[in-house]
């Protein structure tokens, strides 16, 4: 299983703030605080919130679906059905909209090129149900 790497648009060192080159002093955006320590607070606050969703995404992944990477598989190759917390087509489909969804946020502006969904849709074929493309 694939993990997704942070975007590059959270890493305060990756992006210039000043292509310009504006003066040091007219960056200023508030009392003793400049623009690139702003940059830097708003940085720090959005890597705490995708660590968070890419949390979310693993549970959903492990425990909710019992993805395999951990589970063990029954002699057909299928993993059984208490392995999983869904046990109905229409909560594994909707379980399957939120993954792809997590996945595609995780991937950042450029999106994830329907990864989250194939995961999504391998995953749920492992338990023995068939998703539909998308409900939402």
């Amino acid at each position: 299983m694939v993990d997704f790497r942070l975007p590059d648009v959270l890493d305060p060192d990756y992006v210039d703030l000043n292509p310009r080159r504006v003066p040091a002093e007219d960056l200023v955006l508030t009392p003793n605080t400049t623009l690139e320590e702003r940059f830097r607070e708003a940085c720090e606050y959005g890597q705490a919130l995708w660590r968070e969703l890419a949390g979310v995404r693993r549970y959903l992944r492990d425990r909710v679906a019992g993805s395999g990477a951990s589970m063990g598989e029954d002699d057909e190759g299928t993993l059984s059905s208490e392995d999983a917390l869904l046990n109905d087509t229409a909560s594994w489909q909707q379980w399957g909209d939120l993954y792809a969804e997590i996945c595609s946020t995780l991937a950042g502006t450029s999106g994830d090129s329907g990864f989250g969904r194939s995961e999504a849709t391998l995953i749920a074929r492992s338990h023995g149900v068939e998703l539909r493309r998308s409900s939402m």
